[in-house]
């Protein structure tokens, strides 16, 4: 039997008032615990939180996790699945368009995805940030990595410089991939914080990823 069946009834549920407290309390541990985690694989930080007698009743539901805890699941997914570390650096005149609008991220996403259906037939599955729109821009995230590497490497160049890339003075350096090997590590590179209370940046997971990281979630919980 796991921990997770040893704790589903919760060991010390008898000093809540009632099991919907005790639950609503561990998730608070839960998110709390997870937010100021720096070090090791979620999944096995999860295990230390079980061992330390946080006494679940059951996980937080996916949609109770805080902002951040997704984050750490996406990237965990990420590194599991062989993924890329991806950062890109854009052109003058796409930040000058993303600056301009309400959304830059969704205004990027449709790009990118444009460019995956037209270039490698199909949007492939990954997450970013956007940075320093203003000053230097440039992208942080996680990409799926079985595809052609040199293949995604220019229709990343198409989507950030335009069609005219190769005249580009930053086209040789603008687009850096290296293997996930720590996903904690790299998230809080991206996130670019010392301590996990600064709000986050926005981030966009593409819905094939969402989905699949969800999955993955249920299927720790048990309820799969």
């Amino acid at each position: 039997m796991s921990d997770f069946d040893n704790l589903v009834d919760g060991k010390k549920e008898s000093v809540f008032e009632s099991k919907e407290v005790a639950q609503k309390q561990a998730e608070r541990l839960f998110n709390k615990l997870i937010e100021y985690h720096k070090d090791g694989g979620i999944l096995v930080y999860i295990n230390k939180i079980l061992n330390n007698n946080y006494y679940y009743i059951k996980y937080p539901r996916w949609k109770d996790l805080s902002e951040l805890m997704k984050l750490f699941f996406v990237f965990q997914f990420g590194e599991d699945n062989s993924f890329w570390a991806l950062s890109c650096r854009m052109s003058p005149s796409l930040c000058e368009k993303l600056t301009q609008k309400r959304n830059p991220e969704d205004f990027l996403r449709r790009r990118l995805n444009a460019n995956f259906k037209n270039q490698l037939g199909g949007i492939l599955q990954y997450c970013f940030t956007l940075e320093d729109l203003k000053n230097d821009a440039h992208l942080h995230g996680i990409i799926q990595s079985n595809v052609d590497k040199e293949k995604l490497k220019k229709t990343l160049k198409r989507t950030f410089l335009g069609k005219n890339y190769r005249n580009s003075s930053i086209n040789n350096f603008c687009i850096r991939f290296e293997q996930l090997y720590d996903a904690s590590g790299w998230l809080v590179y991206i996130l670019k914080r010392n301590s996990f209370k600064i709000k986050l940046f926005p981030v966009y997971i593409s819905r094939e990823l969402n989905r699949l990281v969800q999955n993955k979630y249920q299927q720790l919980k048990g309820l799969k």
